[in-house]
């Protein structure tokens, strides 16, 4: 099934979920929740129309009634929590904590070094880049030319005697 046959090819269906237009977390399963945070979503909708808008555009209680059905269908779920996804990636806090100070290092100009607490988890990606730097090519770098990386015949060059 093509996603983007769901609707006009202008609108993006993974902002337009089911669990996004009826205001249901993906986490939840039971079967009464779901209609009574439907319900909510709905009653929301009626009272104040803009109160409940995906892009800019107000959702319509027929896309609210839509989204019920395919929240209620084990199968047509199944299919929707493949689209949705959440609108940022969650934070893994020993990689967010190392790049917050990171980048605050660089704002403040840098004048102290990062420290390194723990080089466990770098272990293996060190070696790998070391085993491949050692068994790679010798490459022409920018200050040298293939003329400096090129061994010599013992003999000379042809044509420079």
């Amino acid at each position: 099934m093509n996603v983007w046959r769901r609707g006009p090819l202008s609108r993006n269906p993974y902002y337009h979920t089911a669990f996004r237009l009826a205001r249901v977390p993906r986490e939840t399963t039971d079967r009464t929740l779901i209609v009574e945070l439907v319900s909510q979503t709905r009653q929301l909708a009626e009272a104040v129309p803009d109160a409940h808008s995906i892009r800019g555009k107000p959702v319509a209680d027929s896309e609210i009634n839509r989204a019920e059905l395919v929240l209620l269908d084990p199968r047509q779920r199944i299919l929707e929590e493949l689209l949705e996804h959440p609108e940022s990636l969650p934070a893994a806090s020993p990689w967010e904590a190392l790049g917050r100070e990171a980048l605050e290092m660089m704002e403040a100009g840098g004048s102290t070094p990062l420290k390194l607490t723990n080089p466990k988890p770098f272990a293996r990606w060190i070696s790998q880049c070391y085993g491949r730097s050692l068994c790679a090519p010798a490459d022409a770098g920018l200050l040298f030319g293939a003329a400096e990386l090129e061994l010599p015949p013992p003999w000379g060059r042809p044509g420079t005697r």
